[in-house]
């Protein structure tokens, strides 16, 4: 008897790729920032300039990362089951970046549920100001980055590892892929939750 391949739902997927393609260019975008320049002991040599840098990096990817959120558990729970159904020789391609990814999407989690008590504390002691906002949401993006930045390295696993177990299901995506988009398409819910807030408070780069 032939078992069909467990393979991931197509919107996560795809959700999953829009995410990897942004992350690409943030990251691209990050990397060639002038302000990246560094002194002879590797420091940057603006501070001030880097940090900025950083922040742009981390809020644009936690802004990518929200569609992928919401499913990123069933996605590794379907991945891990794609493992389960290969050899385990044939697993390493993948195994490790997958398995790293759900740890980070723990933490992500937590800091975000972090981040959420922050502005409900600060709004029970009337501090619900732009700058005090800004406070709670700069300490969010740069406790994400980690997290992110493991995502943005290493979800590609996911994508890959689904095309191998089921090529013919991958061909199919590809397919549609480029088939012309229907209109009025939404591209799901989005989440509200912690949304990006105004020009965040200036911080010193050190990362």
């Amino acid at each position: 008897m032939t078992i069909d391949p467990i393979t991931q739902p197509d919107g996560h997927l795809a959700r999953l790729d829009r995410f990897l393609r942004q992350a690409a260019a943030i990251m691209h975008a990050f990397e060639r920032d002038p302000a990246q320049q560094q002194d002879g002991d590797g420091r940057p040599t603006d501070g001030e300039a880097f940090g900025w840098a950083a922040h742009r990096r981390d809020r644009t990817l936690w802004e990518a990362f929200r569609p992928v959120r919401e499913h990123a558990d069933a996605m590794l729970a379907t991945a891990a089951a794609q493992l389960n159904q290969l050899p385990g020789a044939s697993r390493g391609a993948w195994e490790s970046r997958i398995t790293a990814l759900s740890p980070a999407a723990e933490s992500l989690t937590t800091e975000h549920d972090r981040a959420i008590d922050r502005l409900r504390n600060r709004l029970v002691k009337g501090d619900s100001g732009v700058a005090a906002v800004d406070c709670v949401l700069t300490e969010f993006y740069d406790e994400a980055w980690p997290a992110l930045g493991t995502w943005a390295a290493g979800a590609s696993a996911v994508t890959e590892l689904d095309a191998a177990v089921s090529p013919r299901a991958a061909a199919e995506r590809k397919r549609s892929s480029l088939r012309p988009a229907a209109r009025g398409s939404s591209s799901g819910a989005v989440e509200t939750a912690l949304a990006p807030g105004p020009t965040p408070a200036r911080r010193q780069g050190h990362r």
